[in-house]
């Protein structure tokens, strides 16, 4: 982590991956506190959707996030 309440913390995670479509890949895994992380990352277009989902004290929170992928 390199921002916010937990920075510095880190953990190993099973991560799922697939070619969905030639240039579209898909990385998911849960962390230890129940998270889930999905990101659907477009290698052609360089663009990444991610989707997570994590608990609260009112429920569970499901976010939707876009950006764009930058070539090294």
């Amino acid at each position: 982590t390199t921002e916010g309440p937990t920075k510095g913390s880190e953990e190993t995670v099973t991560l799922h991956t697939a070619e969905v479509a030639p240039g579209l890949f898909m990385l998911a895994w849960v962390e230890k506190s129940g998270m889930t992380v999905t990101h659907l990352m477009n290698l052609d277009a360089l663009t990444v959707h991610a989707f997570w989902t994590y608990e609260t004290g009112d429920g569970r929170i499901a976010e939707l996030h876009t950006g764009t992928l930058e070539p090294a």
